[in-house]
């Protein structure tokens, strides 16, 4: 499997896959730097290189009125637990898209990995930990299989992207 070039939805509906599909959620986030970290790991910025994972989990969620009037220290204090549980895990990749403004949610976050036991477990550990507190609402979750595009129309019979 190669990197394959991200597309917009209008575009895979126009290859005639819009005759079995319809859009249910559409979600927006800008991919910026994040002010709990200060030297991501590859595992927090590696979903446009490489190779594709199997699955793909889309995550988005909102925090509450509380957690922005925390303080800048004990809001990093926090956020340091929820980092250290997911660096437990390196066979889950995350990128996290900020959606303030743009969106319903606050963030987005897209995990892509080979092993959904070990993402089931990830998130059962982070709901654990003290971040959840301030979680308002994180549905809905979205997990797919990543098929190349290509892949997708010849299964379907829809030609040509």
């Amino acid at each position: 499997m190669g990197v394959t070039k991200p597309i917009g939805a209008h575009r895979a509906l126009r290859t005639g896959l819009g005759r079995w599909m319809r859009v249910k959620e559409s979600l927006l986030g800008l991919v910026q730097e994040s002010q709990y970290v200060r030297k991501p790991t590859a595992q927090e910025q590696s979903m446009f290189i490489g190779e594709r994972s199997r699955y793909l989990v889309v995550y988005p969620f909102t925090k509450s009125t509380e957690w922005y009037l925390m303080g800048r220290d004990a809001r990093q204090g926090v956020m340091n637990e929820h980092m250290r549980i997911g660096h437990d895990y390196p066979q889950v990749r995350q990128l996290l898209a900020n959606s303030f403004g743009l969106d319903d949610m606050d963030f987005l976050i897209a995990y892509e990995t080979d092993d959904l036991d070990a993402f089931s477990r990830l998130v059962r550990d982070l709901r654990g930990s003290e971040s959840r507190r301030s979680t308002v609402r994180d549905t809905p979750i979205l997990t797919a299989v990543h098929r190349p595009l290509m892949e997708i129309t010849n299964l379907l019979g829809a030609g040509q992207p």
